[in-house]
């Protein structure tokens, strides 16, 4: 009996440069709120990492 090939397949170019831009846009945010308070910036990366690796689900999107 052989296991099934549970691989996910690699992601579209769309979603590689999705990623991309979000992670720029993070580092951009941080950086800025960093020039104000390093602590702050500190939340905030966490927050916006948070929200980027736990995403809302679209059905709560109308």
């Amino acid at each position: 009996m052989t296991s099934p090939d549970i691989t996910t397949p690699d992601k579209s170019r769309g979603e590689r440069t999705t990623a991309a831009v979000e992670l720029v846009a993070v580092a951009l945010i941080v950086a800025g709120v960093a020039m104000w308070s390093a602590p702050v910036a500190f939340i905030v990366a966490g927050v916006l990492v948070w929200t980027i690796a736990h995403p809302i689900p679209r059905v709560w999107i109308r």
